[in-house]
């Protein structure tokens, strides 16, 4: 049982039942036809924020670390 489920993933074009379309491109294709632009526009605000906010938080964290080891050392 485990040598056909392990043949219906590796090569369902020959074991599965189904029928299975599996692009075998390159997965660095560009998405900017399938995502409209505005999309893409806000998801690059999103990630901007968001590491603005990483880079805050390492910030704060960074001299508090610096500050416990020189009262230990």
């Amino acid at each position: 049982m485990a040598h056909a489920w392990y043949l219906e993933r590796v090569l369902p074009q020959l074991y599965s039942l189904k029928n299975v379309n599996r692009s075998e491109g390159s997965a660095d294709q560009p998405i900017g036809d399938k995502v409209d632009e505005e999309q893409l526009r806000r998801y690059s605000a999103l990630m901007a924020e968001f590491s603005k906010e990483n880079q805050a938080k390492a910030n704060e964290q960074t001299p508090a670390l610096l500050n416990s080891e020189s009262a230990v050392a």
